[in-house]
């Protein structure tokens, strides 16, 4: 049910299939196919400089699948020994068919002429009967048609291949895609004749496909696409025949599809000829086992060589980026000892700054030795002074106590002194005040040139104030000499007043005039 499900999915869809081998024109061939209409689909290889510069015209996806067949059966494309039955089989039950199927499907869908080239396919031709089969595809073959001799000069040129093997390559793909074929809806396309005449080509083409030519197009293709460089040899039969590398079997396959060409239409005589060199081929089966053993060792060489060739240059590029990264270090470190170079010559000069600085700071420490010194001398002073003024106040107590009898001058006086004491309470505080300044001078070590200054000030202050003092004691002692003159004349004049009071007292004792008189006396003084 499954079968007959896919096989309405595709039934009369047309599929085109470019058949042959490497190098032999395929890729022209197909391209000729989308001028009469037939889609190749969006996923096509890309063309390659010096390889295909016009491009292979080749489906991606059913090259992967191809080449991972091959793998599957440790094969590769250059391999000459036919794919058997056998290998045929085990690609079925590794699911490849239910892939290949599913893949056309999806490639096809859309369009109902399509076309497929991968020269592999010739080679796997067997298993891809399996899939047109259970796809039922209306399948049309073209089969290119290369001189042997261009189609082996090619191999040499793009693989080194060598001739022998390039002519039994050949041999082998021109079979399989003859054996592929027969009996089916096929026509045989000469690449030489396509480059000389496209035109009878392209017809030849149409008529068999029955499709329609599109004339842009085809002009297109042929004055831009074909040109003289596509063909980079030209050979003809005689090349092959003298040529001692080709066997005579690709003689005879190629002289006989010139005879095809030629007519223009197939015999039986092809057929079993076909036949025939088939089993010439499988006669020699063991040899090209061989050959192919003797391929897949060189291959593994050749790999293991590019390998290691790529290992070197990895190696070689990992040696350059070393050197790179060395020469980058030997720079940085050359710019270090350059730069080191600098810090210790900044390092001298830092070291000479420190003992200039050290200099000054024994200089600056001295001075500060000196004015500590000087402020202590100043402060000592200042005790003898306050000594001074403590003693001038006790005799001005003394004083006080001589002159208690005269109140109201008394009284005067110890306003006076008491204006003093604060005065002299006012000197102790700024006294006080300075010796709390001078002790946080000696704090403050860390700015030593503005402290000095501070403390040179705070001396000259300091003097100013003693001379101050010094006055002010001056003019104390010139006040307590006057004060002592005014106490001498005022007890002098008490004398006298009591002199003169024993003289009044007596002369009042005499009479009430005399009492009158004394009052008024002592009302006048």
């Amino acid at each position: 049910m499954l079968v007959e499900s896919e096989q309405q999915e595709t039934k009369n869809k047309k599929l085109v299939l470019v058949l042959g081998m490497h190098r032999s024109g395929t890729s022209a061939i197909t391209h000729a196919l989308t001028t009469m209409g037939v889609e190749l689909g969006d996923r096509l290889m890309p063309a390659i400089d010096g390889n295909n510069d016009k491009g292979f015209w080749e489906d991606l996806d059913v090259n992967a699948l191809n080449i991972k067949m091959l793998e599957a059966l440790d094969r590769d494309w250059h391999y000459l020994l036919p794919i058997s039955e056998e290998e045929t089989n085990a690609l079925i039950e590794k699911s490849f068919l239910n892939q290949a199927v599913e893949l056309l499907k999806k490639k096809i869908e859309k369009f109902s002429v399509f076309g497929l080239k991968d020269p592999r396919m010739a080679k796997l031709q067997p298993f891809w009967q399996r899939v047109f089969e259970r796809c039922d595809f209306d399948v049309y073959y073209i089969l290119p048609v290369r001189n042997p001799a261009s189609v082996t000069a090619s191999l040499l040129k793009r693989d080194a291949m060598p001739l022998e093997k390039g002519y039994f390559l050949w041999a082998e793909h021109t079979l399989a895609a003859l054996l592929g074929s027969s009996g089916k809806n096929r026509i045989f396309i000469d690449y030489d004749q396509l480059l000389g005449s496209p035109g009878q080509q392209l017809e030849r083409m149409s008529n068999f496909l029955g499709l329609e030519i599109n004339s842009e197009k085809a002009a297109v293709y042929t004055d831009e696409f074909l040109e003289t460089n596509l063909r980079h040899s030209s050979y003809c039969l005689s090349d092959i025949l003298t040529a001692p590398e080709c066997p005579s079997l690709v003689v005879e396959i190629y002289q006989s599809l010139l005879i095809v060409l030629e007519k223009g239409q197939e015999s039986d005589v092809l057929k079993a000829k076909t036949e025939k060199w088939k089993n010439c081929l499988d006669s020699d089966s063991i040899l090209l086992k061989l050959a192919d053993g003797l391929s897949k060792k060189i291959g593994e060489a050749e790999r293991t060589s590019a390998d290691q060739a790529s290992l070197i240059i990895a190696l070689e590029q990992e040696i350059a980026v070393k050197a790179s990264h060395l020469a980058d270090i030997k720079t940085v470190l050359e710019a270090q000892e350059a730069h080191i170079a600098d810090i210790e010559r900044v390092l001298e000069a830092q070291a000479g700054h420190i003992t200039d600085t050290e200099r000054v700071l024994e200089a600056q420490a001295g001075q500060i030795a000196d004015a500590e010194s000087v402020a202590a001398l100043q402060a000592s002073h200042i005790t003898d002074i306050e000594r001074v003024v403590e003693a001038q106040a006790n005799h001005i107590i003394d004083t006080e106590r001589v002159t208690s009898t005269q109140a109201d001058h008394i009284i005067n006086l110890e306003r006076v002194l008491e204006a003093q004491k604060n005065h002299i309470a006012d000197i102790e505080r700024v006294t006080a005040a300075q010796l709390g300044h001078i002790t946080d001078y000696q704090r403050v070590t860390t700015n030593q040139e503005g402290h000095i200054a501070d403390l040179e000030r705070m001396v000259t202050t300091q003097g100013s104030h003693i001379t101050d003092l010094e006055k002010v004691a001056e003019a104390q002692r010139n006040q307590i000499v006057k004060l002592e003159k005014i106490l001498t004349d005022e007890q002098q004049k008490a004398g006298l007043l009591e002199a003169e009071l024993e003289k009044f007292n007596s002369f009042l004792s005499g009479s009430y005039i005399a009492r009158k008189l004394f009052f008024l006396y002592m009302k006048k003084h």
